[in-house]
C-alpha cells in the first residue's frame, strides 16, 4: 500500500518539477523525489525477502503436512496452517481411539489370563467320572475365545471343505516309516504325534535343523526356511502346494502324507468292529438314500432318527459314522467328543461328514471324508473301501 502511494506522490513531483524554475525549489524537490525513490527501492527489496520468507514457510508447512500424511498445493500460509491445525485434531482423535482400543485389549488380555487359570483349577479336579464334562466346558469355552480372538485380529480360518480325489480316503497306515518334525511348538508336536501315531508312523522332534536323510519325511515350520526333498511346511498364512497352513488339518496332512510315504503304505485292512455303518443325516430323506446306497454293500447299517439315538448308537463300534453338518450342529462339543473317543480305540473308524453346501466356522478336522457334492458312485466306492 505505502510504496504504491509514495509512487503516486513521486510520479506528480516529477510532473511539478517540470513547473518550476525556481532552482531552489527544483533542488528541494530533487531530494524530495530521491527520498521517494530510495525508500521505493527500500520497500520493494524488503517485499522480496518478505515473500522469500513467506514461501519458505508455506514450504516448510507443506513438507509438515507430508509428514502428517496430507499434500497442499495452496499457497495461502494460513490457509496451510489451518490444514496444520486441522491434522493435527485428526492424529489427536486417532491417539485417544487408540488408547481407548489398547485399554480394552489390556482388560481382554487380563480376562483371557483368568479364564486360562480357571481352566487350569478345572483340570486340577480332573476324575474319570467328569472328564466329559470338563471336556466339553473347555471345548466350549476355548470355541468362544478362539472366535473373540479372531474378530478382534480381522482373521478368517478356513477348513478344508472335501476331497477332489475319492481314491485316498481311507484311513492310511503305514510300516518302517519314521518323520522328522523340526519344531518348537510343544502343542504342535503333541497333536503331530497323535495323529502320526494313527497312521502307524513314528516320529523324533527337533528344534535345530540337523541330517535328516534317514526320515522318509520331514515336517518343518516355516522360520527354519528348511525345503529338502519331501518336506512339508507348516505356515501361519502360506498355502502352497506342500504347506499346511494352522491351525492343522488332518485331512490336509493326510493327503500330502499319501502322497510322499506311498512307497511305506501297508494293505489296507478293514476294521474288526461287529456294525458296518450308523447314519444320522439332515433329513429323512437323506438317510434313506443313504441307507439304500450302504445296503448295496453291507448288512449291518442302520439310521438314528434323533440325536439321542445317534449318541447312543455310534458307542456300538461301527466301521462308518455318517452325520450331517445341520445334524452336527445340534450339539457339536458333545458329537465332536464322543467321535474323538471312539477313534483313539478304533483309529480306523471311519466318518463321513455331509456338509452339503453349508460354510463351517468350526473345526472339522475330526472327519475322515468331507462331502459336499458327490456322486452315488463315488459314495459308494467310499464305503466299499471302509468296509
Amino acid at each position: 500500500m505505502f510504496p504504491s502511494l509514495f509512487n503516486i506522490i513521486l510520479c506528480t513531483l516529477l510532473i511539478a518539477n517540470f513547473f518550476i524554475q525556481d532552482f531552489i525549489n527544483q533542488t528541494i524537490f530533487t531530494v524530495i523525489i530521491i527520498t521517494i525513490l530510495v525508500f521505493n527501492i527500500i520497500s520493494f527489496i524488503a517485499a522480496v525477502f518478505r515473500k522469500k520468507s513467506t514461501n519458505q514457510k508455506i514450504n516448510i508447512l507443506k513438507e509438515i503436512l507430508k509428514s502428517l500424511g496430507a499434500n497442499s498445493d495452496n499457497l495461502d500460509l494460513n490457509k496451510n496452517l489451518k490444514l496444520i491445525v486441522d491434522e493435527v485434531g485428526k492424529i489427536k482423535q486417532k491417539i485417544i481411539a487408540t488408547q481407548n482400543h489398547n485399554e480394552y485389549l489390556n482388560n481382554y488380555l487380563n480376562d483371557l489370563a483368568l479364564k486360562f487359570k480357571n481352566i487350569n483349577i478345572i483340570l486340577s479336579y480332573l476324575e474319570d467320572k467328569n472328564i466329559i464334562n470338563i471336556k466339553n466346558l473347555i471345548d466350549k469355552t476355548n470355541e468362544n475365545t478362539i472366535q473373540d480372538i479372531y474378530s478382534l485380529t480381522k482373521t478368517t480360518i478356513s477348513y478344508e471343505t472335501n476331497y477332489d480325489n475319492f481314491d485316498n480316503i481311507n484311513n492310511a497306515r503305514y510300516e518302517n516309516v519314521k518323520i522328522a518334525v523340526l519344531n518348537d511348538n510343544e502343542l504342535e508336536n503333541y497333536i503331530l504325534e497323535l495323529l502320526l501315531q494313527q497312521q502307524g508312523i513314528k516320529v523324533d522332534f527337533f528344534t535345530k535343523a540337523d541330517d535328516f536323510s534317514k526320515y522318509a519325511c520331514i515336517i518343518a515350520d516355516e522360520k527354519y526356511d528348511y525345503h529338502d526333498k519331501n518336506t512339508i511346511i507348516l505356515s501361519n498364512s502360506n498355502n502352497k502346494t506342500n504347506y499346511i497352513k494352522r491351525p492343522i488339518g488332518k485331512t490336509r496332512l493326510k493327503s500330502l502324507l499319501a502322497q510322499y510315504l506311498k512307497d511305506f503304505k501297508s494293505e489296507y485292512c478293514s476294521i474288526n468292529n461287529d456294525k458296518d455303518m450308523i447314519i444320522f443325516l439332515d433329513n429323512k430323506t437323506q438317510n434313506d438314500y443313504l441307507l439304500h446306497i450302504a445296503n448295496k454293500h453291507a448288512n449291518f447299517n442302520k439310521v438314528a432318527n434323533s440325536l439321542s439315538e445317534f449318541k447312543t448308537e455310534i458307542l456300538n463300534h461301527y466301521k462308518i459314522i455318517a452325520i450331517g453338518y445341520e445334524a452336527l450342529s445340534y450339539d457339536y462339543e458333545a458329537i465332536v467328543n464322543s467321535i474323538n473317543i471312539i477313534k483313539q480305540d478304533y483309529p480306523n473308524t471311519f466318518v463321513m461328514l455331509f456338509l452339503g453346501n453349508k460354510h463351517s466356522k468350526k473345526s472339522l478336522d475330526f472327519a475322515d471324508l468331507i462331502v459336499k457334492d458327490a456322486s452315488e458312485t463315488q459314495i459308494a466306492q467310499a464305503i466299499k473301501q471302509c468296509l
